[in-house]
């Protein structure tokens, strides 16, 4: 988009991994925003298509990245955030 923000997505599927299991189908949409060549803002949030009432009825992601002080890698601060509909029983 900018020299400094960057707009993704993503499509993804996943086979039930129980027996009687649900396939869970979903998207996410993401964004990096640079405030310098050291310091990112990086968000994620999205839905389930496939199932969502049981396997991803929402998901969320905020992350900032810094490499300051001259390190090889980044050094990253996440915060995450997923829900999924209860089944009702208790």
């Amino acid at each position: 988009m900018t020299k400094q923000l960057a707009i993704g997505g993503e499509l993804f599927h996943q086979t039930a991994d129980t027996i009687g299991g649900k396939d869970s189908t979903g998207f996410n949409i993401g964004a990096i925003y640079d405030f310098d060549e050291h310091n990112h803002l990086l968000l994620s949030a999205g839905t389930g298509i496939q199932n969502a009432s049981s396997t991803n009825l929402y998901s969320w992601y905020v992350g900032y990245q810094s490499r300051e002080g001259g390190s090889p890698g980044p050094r990253p601060i996440y915060f995450r955030g997923t829900s999924a509909a209860s089944s009702g029983n208790g």
